[in-house]
């Protein structure tokens, strides 16, 4: 399968840096865009110059998303493009006559990351792509415009979305591709995730309802009572399970899956992107799938602490999408809504008191 991926920024080069440099040579990554989320420090010219820096002596810049912008003396491909008036790098490259960028730059000599995908050297380099969003709409806005981009450049048969914050082995992921292949109805594939960081979390998960919402922020309660939301251990003793949702850190899809559910709802910035994707899937008739032979590990939120370092905000911009989750996608009415607002202010307290007694 042809695998393209898409791995988010902000305000995090030293982390992204590090992880394109553990998959830069994986054979089974056909192209690599990174998106970044409008970063307010240095993070887009520091990756910028890595993927440069990542080709074999030659000095000149090995990005086919920025190549021809910058041939033409913008700082950067969308301050270029949006001077001479073109609203994003692709709508420029096909004004110029190149259907996408990889187009233009064959015309240029420059060769496409589609015709030797596997080969060493230059032109293996010249399928990791930096693209920037004009403003950071959050993670799924983010994802949206990195999956479209592949989907318009590089015309994957599967897309990875990974965390920068994340490790997988190539073997890892071919046999999540070799099991997707099988599925003709699957929406999502991942696999066990093992979380290096001090926060448990699952890998997988029922969807949510309207009582699990209310208990979101009750971490008192679901340590006493448990979570409704998760499965068994022994749920998981076949090699592949069905599951309702997959982290959001690491997983895999068919185009076709993302088109037929819209993609991601980029009216959250942070959090619930997963229950809301998987409910999507759902209604669309695809079905989610977890694969239990392999894992990969995953510092979970090291990325996410680095923009949003207050838990406060964390908690609130997390409530915020659980309440938009409950009213699009549960249909709840005025008073549940203010249940779930009640809830979500003991909660906060209710966080700060289990963060003394279980830490």
């Amino acid at each position: 399968m042809k695998t393209g991926l898409v791995v988010l920024n902000y305000n995090d080069s030293e982390t992204v840096i590090e992880f394109l440099d553990k998959i830069k040579e994986y054979n089974t990554i056909d192209s690599i865009v990174v998106v970044d989320n409008c970063s307010t420090d240095d993070s887009y010219e520091r990756i910028r110059r890595a993927i440069e820096n990542a080709e074999t002596g030659t000095g000149e810049s090995v990005n086919l998303s920025e190549e021809k912008c910058d041939k033409e003396g913008a700082g950067s491909p969308e301050e270029k493009c949006e001077e001479e008036g073109a609203g994003s790098l692709e709508e420029k490259c096909e004004e110029e006559g190149a259907g996408s960028p990889e187009e233009k730059c064959e015309e240029e000599g420059n060769g496409s990351p589609e015709e030797k995908p596997h080969e060493t050297g230059r032109k293996r380099k010249e399928r990791i792509g930096l693209i920037r969003a004009d403003a950071n709409k959050g993670y799924a806005a983010g994802n949206n415009l990195g999956v479209k981009y592949l989907m318009k450049n590089c015309h994957p048969d599967c897309i990875v979305i990974s965390n920068p914050d994340v490790f997988f082995s190539e073997e890892t992921l071919k046999t999540m591709l070799r099991h997707l292949e099988k599925l003709p109805d699957a929406g999502l594939i991942s696999c066990r995730m093992n979380c290096l960081s001090s926060i448990s979390m699952p890998t997988a998960w029922k969807l949510p309802g309207f009582r699990d919402c209310l208990l979101q922020d009750s971490f008192i309660i679901k340590k006493i009572f448990g979570d409704s939301t998760e499965y068994p251990a022994e749920y998981f003793s076949e090699d592949i399970n069905k599951v309702d949702v997959v982290q959001g850190s690491f997983f895999a899809f068919r185009p076709e899956a993302f088109r037929v559910a819209h993609g991601f709802d980029e009216h959250t910035f942070l959090y619930y992107e997963e229950n809301i994707l998987a409910r999507r899937l759902k209604n669309a008739g695809k079905q989610n799938y977890l694969v239990n032979t392999c894992s990969y590990d995953h510092y979970h939120s090291v990325s996410i602490n680095k923009s949003v370092t207050s838990v406060k905000k964390r908690l609130e911009i997390a409530y915020e999408s659980r309440l938009w989750y409950c009213r699009r996608y549960l249909h709840i009415n005025r008073l549940q809504e203010k249940l779930l607002g009640l809830f979500h202010k003991i909660g906060v307290q209710n966080y700060i008191i289990y963060k003394k007694i279980f830490r």
